[in-house]
């Protein structure tokens, strides 16, 4: 029976809590994070200390201290000294792809691979070859497996974080698949397999320093599809089956049957994800009907896509406002019943679908109509996210699971 807490564990909760002190500030002296986290300045250098000869942090200059005129030696984090692996796996209309990125600590591209699969293909050959690349890629490179921090996966669907098993991929696959298990057999290193709507909000928390507090936080994407995280207490909510805010399969009106990958039918995702738009336009699509979008298309059906859909929507194309503003009605609708629910500190949007500052306006118009004029857009914050290369958010999930926490 083990009673009480030993010295190295009290050691690595500190070295964990120095790095997330470090990674906020950038360059700071040993004596303010001393300050910042109530410890002596005497056990904060000596960790310090172990942790520069290790190389996980280095000295980068001096900061002058105030009316002394003694220079305080800055230190910060050495982001080269392991790599991390993100491998991002999504479908789109053709093919199964993966996105997988070598990077530094902070994030930063050593190099990239794209994969692509029949949509059909099995997900263990998809694994085994997606090893294979990474493996020669690491031998090009010359990295071995110990200057590797872990694999980090993101993918669609509901996950069980702590097994790393695909529970429903949501037409990715159509089993439950153990995924970390393959990839630890291959490499022998820690992986770890999220939700790409939990990843994206890590890697928001770690690359953007932004600051959440205790407090709770509903994280919307909406990009080819919808997803969405819940945020109590800084810690990204699952549930029990691993479901817990997903906003995207809580079933909305339409004005059709819309069968949804997860089984059900209207869930919000399949009623106004990008392809679905993009069908709903083709079939209203002519000269006579959408002449903006018509001549922005040279009349070929085949070239819409939802850039030309908002560039019609912004020049007043009617029946391009019907179908979009019906989208954004309906994601306005859940996530009103959901703040009303939670009544979160704040709402982060982010995603191409949030780029069209007219839809923005409406969306935050109809959010404030139907919470009977109690919700306001003072409580959402944009951001730019979505932007970054998406296996980012699988790296991000390495970092806070192997290296801040």
């Amino acid at each position: 029976m083990k009673i009480g807490i030993n010295l190295q564990d009290i050691k690595q909760r500190n070295l964990k809590a120095i790095l997330r002190v470090v990674n906020k500030h950038g360059q700071i002296p040993k004596k303010e994070i001393a300050e910042v986290l109530g410890m002596t300045p005497m056990t904060i250098s000596n960790i310090a200390n172990e942790m520069i000869d290790e190389g996980i942090l280095k000295t980068i200059g001096k900061k002058e201290e105030k009316n002394i005129g003694r220079k305080k030696i800055l230190i910060g984090i050495n982001y080269e000294y392991k790599k991390v692996i993100g491998i991002y796996i999504y479908r789109d209309d053709e093919f199964i792809r993966a996105k997988i990125g070598i990077t530094y600590l902070n994030s930063e591209a050593v190099d990239e691979i794209n994969l692509k699969y029949e949509k059909d293909e099995d997900p263990a050959y998809i694994f085994q070859d997606i090893s294979k690349g990474i493996k020669e890629k690491l031998k090009k490179l010359k990295v071995n497996k110990n200057e590797i921090l872990g694999i980090g996966i993101s993918i669609v669907g509901i996950v069980d974080q702590e097994n790393g098993i695909s529970v429903n991929a949501q037409g990715l696959w159509k089993k439950k698949v153990e995924v970390a298990q393959v990839f630890k057999e291959n490499f022998d290193i820690p992986v770890h397999v999220a939700n790409n709507i939990h990843s994206y909000f890590l890697a928001y928390k770690l690359f953007e320093n932004m600051q959440t507090d205790n407090g709770n936080y509903i994280f919307l994407k909406y990009g080819t599809g919808i997803g969405s995280a819940l945020i109590m207490n800084n810690e990204i909510q699952d549930g029990i089956h691993f479901s817990a805010g997903k906003l995207s399969h809580i079933r909305v009106e339409s004005p059709a049957i819309v069968k949804c990958p997860c089984g059900d039918i209207n869930c919000l995702d399949a009623v106004v994800n990008f392809y679905r738009i993009i069908n709903e336009v083709k079939e209203v699509y002519s000269e006579e009907v959408t002449p903006v979008l018509y001549e922005k298309t040279d009349g070929i059906e085949e070239n819409i896509n939802i850039e030309h859909i908002f560039y019609a929507y912004s020049q007043g194309e009617v029946m391009i406002k019907e179908i979009l503003e019906r989208k954004y009605y309906a994601i306005a609708s859940v996530l009103v019943d959901i703040v009303k629910f939670i009544d979160p500190d704040r709402v982060f949007i982010t995603g191409y679908g949030f780029t069209n500052e007219t839809l923005n306006r409406l969306f935050f118009d109809y959010v404030y109509e139907l919470s009977n004029r109690k919700i306001s857009r003072e409580i959402f914050v944009k951001n730019d996210i979505y932007k970054i290369p998406q296996y980012i958010g699988a790296v991000a999930l390495i970092l806070e699971k192997e290296f801040y926490n």
